[in-house]
């Protein structure tokens, strides 16, 4: 089973939203923030990311939202 992190597009602070790299493919709306270690997909206000089983990876991710004080969900 897999896990995704959800954050609000109005929690992510404006000047790395402006900086943020979009991209369509197919369907769904890519979003690549400056200093995060993963991609996301954007839609309807909120940005999912994969939630990491590696505990690394996971990290990273955590400590990118915490230091951005960004709140963000977890759900399987």
């Amino acid at each position: 089973m897999s896990a995704y992190t959800y954050i609000e597009m109005s929690s992510v602070p404006r000047p790395l939203l402006q900086m943020a790299v979009r991209r369509l493919e197919g369907s769904q709306s890519w979003i690549s923030i400056p200093g995060c270690p993963f991609a996301g997909i954007e839609e309807e206000g909120q940005i999912q990311f994969p939630y990491p089983r590696n505990r690394e990876l996971r990290k990273q991710l955590l400590a990118w939202l915490d230091h951005w004080n960004i709140s963000y969900g977890v759900e399987q």
